[in-house]
């Protein structure tokens, strides 16, 4: 098993480049946030709500977004196998939940961690995380 990387920012996809150098790569739609496992480009979307998707594009996607619905600003992990990524930045939906600007992700669901009806004011930029693996 190799070691998967988590990119967070202001990007809505992930341009990869062909493998073989002939041909045109590809580009991979990514709300926000994506994985790298050493060889593709993942997203991170809650499958919750890819199961239950009303609406499909013509490739076949869900219309609806299941990931995030804004911009990360900073991404911290627990755990090793069963990880648990945490988000925090300028967003408000995480995978058709309502998170206000901080949510975790873990077991290909996103779930918000404040109460209802809390949110964070202002801008925040970094995320720590403190506990076991």
């Amino acid at each position: 098993s190799s070691a998967v990387v988590f990119v967070g920012g202001t990007f809505q996809s992930v341009y990869a480049p062909p493998l073989t150098g002939t041909g045109l790569g590809t580009s991979h739609s990514h709300s926000y946030v994506a994985s790298w496992d050493g060889s593709s480009w993942a997203a991170l979307d809650d499958v919750d709500c890819l199961d239950g998707c009303a609406t499909r594009k013509l490739d076949g996607t869900c219309s609806t977004n299941c990931g995030l619905d804004g911009a990360v600003s900073a991404l911290s992990v627990i755990g090793t196998y069963d990880a648990t990524l945490y988000a925090l930045g300028d967003f408000t939906l995480a995978g058709g939940r309502t998170v206000s600007n901080l949510a975790r992700y873990s077991d290909g669901r996103w779930a918000p961690l404040l109460p209802s009806g809390a949110t964070l004011r202002g801008q925040s930029s970094k995320l720590s995380m403190l506990g076991p693996a």
